[in-house]
């Protein structure tokens, strides 16, 4: 299995999604997860090439003609994602959303809503946990939200 950061590996997987035309993304993504859940509920060791076989065949994929590196990659990718807990899944997004809001038109963070803000700092928090750095404690960090939600309002 190739090896990749899930979360700097998200836009490219995203790119592919959206490349078939007259296909909703959403359909596109469940179709890997279905076929790779199918594989597992049938008790099939299936890698990427296998899953991709069943995508054209099954799915009709081959209507859309997919890039075959970039279609393994997201296949790749979802293996990865389906084995991870669901802790690890929320952390993830957490992580994926103060990415977006960092990365969200060089707007600097006093443009942020509380649910930004919030989940920009969460995530930094976990980081730096993740990291062995000292952070605040939580009872210090909620004040410090909620001061932020107090300026918002104010």
């Amino acid at each position: 299995m190739i090896t990749f950061d899930i979360l700097f590996e998200y836009d490219r997987v995203q790119r592919f999604i959206n490349s078939f035309q007259g296909r909703p993304p959403g359909a596109v993504a469940n179709d890997i997860v279905f076929a790779i859940r199918s594989a597992k509920r049938n008790q099939r060791l299936m890698g990427a090439d296998d899953i991709y076989r069943d995508l054209v065949i099954n799915r009709h994929w081959n209507h859309y003609e997919p890039d075959k590196t970039e279609a393994l990659h997201a296949i790749e990718y979802y293996i990865v994602w389906e084995g991870l807990s669901r802790k690890e899944k929320e952390i993830i997004r957490q992580q994926r959303t103060a990415e977006c809001i960092f990365e969200s038109g060089g707007h600097g963070s006093s443009t942020y809503d509380t649910q930004q803000m919030a989940a920009l700092i969460d995530s930094l928090v976990q980081e730096a946990q993740a990291l062995g750095i000292e952070t605040l404690p939580p009872a210090e960090i909620a004040r410090l939200n909620s001061q932020w939600e107090e300026r918002q309002d104010g």
